[in-house]
């Protein structure tokens, strides 16, 4: 057996140099697993505001990679008023607009244009404001004392240069 030592560093202890390709290493490798649900609740809240009643069917898409066809969306059964909503999804990408709002009462899907364009902007409104929210959790970035405490926390060391170490 070869044994190998290796030098391991906190966060704090690297140079400026190693502590700024720490953090962009450290974005690269980020996959945002909680911006689903962070964005889920924001759009429930979103909802309710709007005095919009949703359903455990509440389903949110999105992609938010600067490319084109991003965008996002929320599908499901909802309730508005007095009528009955279905929201569903069939494009391949997530922008909003390309969703289909089927609006009923009583059963019956109702063709008033002010109603739907009504419920279709606020719809939209709350489309946007995710997806503007979405970005702003992507682009944000730590500032050293920040990424300096999640290394800590979670234990994360380093090599001398600043490159990420599995330890």
């Amino acid at each position: 057996m070869k044994e190998v030592k290796v030098e391991v560093y906190e966060f704090l202890e690297l140079d400026v140099s190693a502590r700024k390709k720490a953090m962009e290493e450290w974005y690269e490798h980020e996959d945002y697993d909680y911006l689903e649900e962070l964005l889920t609740e924001y759009c429930k809240d979103l909802l309710k505001q709007k005095g919009v009643s949703y359903n455990d069917d509440l389903d949110l898409r999105y992609s938010l990679s600067y490319s084109q066809g991003d965008g996002l969306n929320f599908t499901g059964t909802f309730g508005w008023k007095k009528y009955d909503i279905k929201i569903t999804h069939t494009w391949r990408y997530p922008f909003a607009s390309a969703s289909d709002i089927i609006i009923t009462q009583d059963g019956e899907e109702i063709d008033d244009i002010k109603i739907i364009e009504q419920f279709k902007n606020i719809y939209l409104d709350i489309c946007r404001k995710l997806e503007r929210d979405g970005y702003a959790q992507i682009e944000y970035r730590m500032t050293e004392e920040e990424f300096a405490d999640i290394c800590e926390i979670n234990g994360i060391s380093f090599l001398k240069d600043g490159s990420l170490t599995d330890l």
